[in-house]
C-alpha cells in the first residue's frame, strides 16, 4: 500500500494501541545471539558474558541487541580499516579506504 485515505485527518491517526513485549533477561547470551542472527563474534560474546558478571545480573535482550547494533554500525571502522596483509606483505592502504577511494 503506497497511501491510505482517511476520513478526517485529526490526532487519533498518530494513536498507537500496541503493548510493548516485556523485557526478558538472556540466560545463555551464545544462543540469543544465535537465534536472533545479531551476528555477535565469540570475542563481543565473552566480553558480554563479563560484562553480565562483573555486573551481576543477565543482560536484558534490548542490552544485548542495542550493543550488536551499535557493533554493526561501526564495523567498517573496527573490522575494514584495520590493516591490510595479503600473502603476508602489508598493503599501505586499509580495505575501508580502498572501498571508499572508488567513490
Amino acid at each position: 500500500m503506497l497511501f491510505q485515505k482517511y476520513s478526517e485527518l485529526n490526532q487519533e491517526i498518530y494513536t498507537i494501541n500496541i503493548q510493548p513485549e516485556p523485557i526478558l533477561d538472556i540466560e545463555d547470551i551464545d544462543a540469543y545471539n544465535k537465534s536472533e542472527g545479531l551476528a555477535l563474534s565469540p570475542e563481543e560474546v565473552d566480553y558480554l558474558n563479563n560484562l553480565s558478571s562483573k555486573l551481576g545480573r543477565k543482560l536484558t535482550d534490548s542490552e544485548i541487541f542495542a550493543f550488536s547494533q551499535a557493533n554493526s554500525e561501526h564495523c567498517r571502522h573496527k573490522i575494514f580499516n584495520g590493516t591490510f596483509v595479503i600473502d603476508g606483505e602489508e598493503k599501505p592502504t586499509s580495505l575501508f579506504k580502498l572501498n571508499k577511494k572508488t567513490s
